[in-house]
């Protein structure tokens, strides 16, 4: 224990308390007790007007100077759980947005199985030709609906279904912020649904850019189709091609000759015109598709963004001036790549007369169904996952952020229990000081006694 002199008070250092001791009773103008009870009066003051603050707050750290270190990381943890609440929400957000493309797949699902049961219908020799024509067409139009439900999937304005805009082939990828962090992804791809993807390989798919013939008539007995000429687009200068064929065409029955047929398609390939294309149509195994009048399917392909005609023309004269007459009823075209109304066809390519669907053909389009069905499956099931995983992370998320909270609440929030108890203490020694202070601002007049 240390002291101090000065003049008449002692001041001692007790425990690291600075104390001063009473002055001289006997000196008026400097009363060092009620200097002293003033400054235990003024602490004790300030003590009980924090803790009254604490109360009405409910906050032990009302300002930064309360606890500078408490402050800075219950700060850094409130950060942390805004970040977390956000993902949180945004994890909802993710679980409607695949909610919308689930239940549109639940209306596709429900659309292919009564394809399925109506090409069965169709597919038994028991049902007559006629039937079987309002069959394809019902099943037709409910491949207009799928068509519809897809492009109808839309969440904050974009198309669930469509893939990707640069490259609809190609799955529409979407990235779920799910965590505080930039990096903290939750990724789903969702592919294309529509019945060009869903029947690729379907011989009832009248796909986009793309038209088919087998018996491309010509006109008059004399004329003989010398010639080819495909046009690329509608407008006055739009790029045309004429090509001479290799095998000349004089009857429709030309296309029951391969050689005719596959000359054809060489002449249009090896000309090399952009976005235009031809091929025979094959099966599954690889063999040349015919109808019943032993015709090849000609496949003509367009992938460009303009409608292409094809034209049967007859050449007069030296090939320096030579003039071209159409033969043939009429052009053909093929509509542009991007032409939305891909759709079923029942009317054509079948093995019936005519292109007619048959009983056989309705059998082998129950085995284009099931795999549609397939493809749809792996859909639901990539949806499926994605689901059970923002599940997951939504409880990791609620945990996480309660956990934050607990641990800002116990930096920041008062114990009301002891902070009552400190608020009673500092009552009773503000009471005490204030009795104190008054005896010592009394002392002085004892001195009035020498002068009596």
């Amino acid at each position: 224990m240390g002291f101090t002199l000065i003049g008449q008070t002692v001041l001692t250092n007790r425990g690291g308390i600075v104390m001063s001791s009473f002055g001289d009773l006997n000196r008026v103008n400097t009363n060092i007790q009620s200097l002293n009870a003033q400054l235990s009066l003024n602490r004790i003051n300030r003590d009980l007007g924090e803790s009254q603050l604490r109360l009405s707050t409910g906050l032990r750290i009302n300002r930064a100077e309360d606890d500078t270190a408490g402050f800075s990381m219950a700060t850094k943890l409130r950060s942390r759980v805004t970040g977390l609440t956000e993902a949180l929400g945004n994890a909802g957000d993710a679980k409607a947005m695949l909610d919308i493309s689930e239940s549109s797949f639940d209306a596709i699902f429900d659309n292919l199985l009564e394809m399925k049961a109506l090409a069965t219908r169709a597919g038994t020799d028991s049902m007559g030709d006629g039937e079987r024509v309002i069959i394809g067409e019902q099943i037709a139009a409910l491949g207009n609906v799928i068509n519809d439900t897809a492009a109808q999937t839309i969440y904050q304005d974009k198309a669930l279904l469509g893939g990707d805009p640069n490259n609809p082939n190609n799955p529409l990828r979407f990235n779920f912020l799910i965590g505080e962090r930039g990096q903290d992804i939750v990724s789903v791809d969702l592919d294309r649904v529509d019945i060009d993807m869903l029947f690729e390989k379907s011989n009832a798919l009248q796909s986009v850019g793309t038209t088919t013939v087998s018996d491309w008539d010509i006109e008059n007995a004399d004329d003989t189709a010398t010639h080819i000429a495909i046009k690329v687009g509608s407008s006055v200068g739009s790029e045309k091609h004429i090509i001479k064929l290799t095998e000349s065409m004089d009857e429709a029955s030309d296309f029951a000759s391969l050689t005719v047929a596959q000359a054809m398609v060489d002449d249009i390939n090896n000309r090399g015109i952009n976005h235009v294309t031809a091929s025979l149509q094959v099966d599954e195994d690889g063999d040349y598709i015919r109808d019943v009048d032993g015709h090849y399917t000609l496949v003509l392909n367009n992938t460009s963004t303009e409608t292409v005609t094809f034209s049967l023309l007859h050449a007069s004269g030296s090939s320096a001036t030579a003039s071209y007459d159409q033969v043939g009823p009429t052009d053909l075209e093929v509509p542009a790549a991007d032409d939305p109304n891909n759709r079923l066809d029942f009317e054509n390519r079948g093995m019936g007369p005519g292109g007619a669907w048959t009983a056989a053909d309705f059998r082998s389009f129950i085995a284009d169904v099931d795999k549609a069905i397939e493809s749809m499956m792996s859909r639901v099931n990539t949806i499926g996952i994605a689901q059970s995983s923002l599940t997951i992370r939504e409880e990791t998320l609620t945990q996480t952020i309660t956990a934050n909270r607990s641990a800002v609440s116990r930096i920041m929030d008062t114990d009301f229990a002891k902070e009552q108890s400190e608020s009673v203490r500092l009552q009773i020694l503000q009471q005490t000081a204030t009795a104190a202070l008054a005896q010592a601002n009394m002392g002085p007049q004892a001195v009035l006694g020498f002068l009596g």
